[in-house]
């Protein structure tokens, strides 16, 4: 008997909590501090994003993240109405970007809201209006730019060497802060027409070579494509007659 009154209590004081708790309007969260890393990333970068917010109703809070379709968050139960607490979540910058107009960087949106309701669960659609006229929420937005680091060039210097029958070497090392492949261009741009040889040796280094028929000065120029940027150099060779050999031969 004993405990069936004490069950019965327990209902009536939880059913009054319940009401009272009704009556009074939901406060919406409050956000308290955000942070990120860094805004400004290259491609394929990452960002990691910190947001803290409180309830004036200690509810339950749920974090939900959207990039609006543009790259990948590290945790993918934290899209956008996951209803998961995730208050801290690193984003993963798209691998490309639109650099059609001759721009370097692309700017990205990434949004967090707050809410102190799960109402994405809710079955019943009549209940699930009502928990959305309830819910309270707070939002924050970061603007993050995303860079296309063009790549570097280091290029065999200005030189001046004889007639000979061996061939003129010289060397490109390219370098791409995003690891893109890097495609090379050689062309003659002075001199003499002169047959070019290249060798593609790796990723970050490239040869050509010529022989040169006549004295002159020879100037090439040489590109290191990452397929979005480029980066050039020119090299000149200067060409002249042996020199005399000594009396001892």
């Amino acid at each position: 008997m004993i405990p069936f009154f004490a069950l019965f209590i327990f209902l009536v004081f939880f059913n009054s909590c319940s009401l009272i708790h009704q009556d009074q309007p939901n406060e919406a969260p409050v956000l308290q501090a955000s942070s990120t890393d860094t805004t400004q990333v290259r491609r394929g970068g990452q960002v990691e994003f910190e947001v803290r917010a409180s309830d004036e109703d200690d509810d339950p809070l749920f974090y939900s993240w959207n990039a609006f379709g543009a790259g990948l968050f590290s945790d993918i139960s934290c899209v956008e109405s996951s209803g998961l607490q995730c208050d801290e979540i690193t984003w993963i910058a798209p691998a490309s970007i639109s650099t059609a107009d001759g721009s370097t960087s692309e700017s990205y949106l990434i949004q967090v809201t707050i809410r102190d309701r799960q109402c994405d669960i809710v079955p019943d659609e009549e209940a699930r209006r009502q928990c959305l006229e309830e819910a309270g929420e707070a939002s924050q937005t970061f603007l993050i730019k995303v860079v296309q680091t063009p790549p570097t060039l280091e290029i065999s210097p200005d030189t001046t060497v004889s007639t000979s029958d061996e061939p003129i070497v010289l060397e490109a090392f390219g370098t791409d802060a995003e690891n893109d492949a890097l495609e090379y261009r050689w062309e003659q741009t002075e001199g003499e027409p002169t047959e070019l040889t290249t060798q593609r040796l790796s990723d970050n280094h490239s040869q050509m070579s010529f022989t040169p028929l006549l004295t002159g000065v020879y100037r090439f120029r040489v590109e290191a494509d990452d397929g979005s940027a480029v980066a050039a150099g020119e090299i000149q060779v200067n060409v002249v007659e042996d020199a005399d050999l000594p009396a001892e031969g």
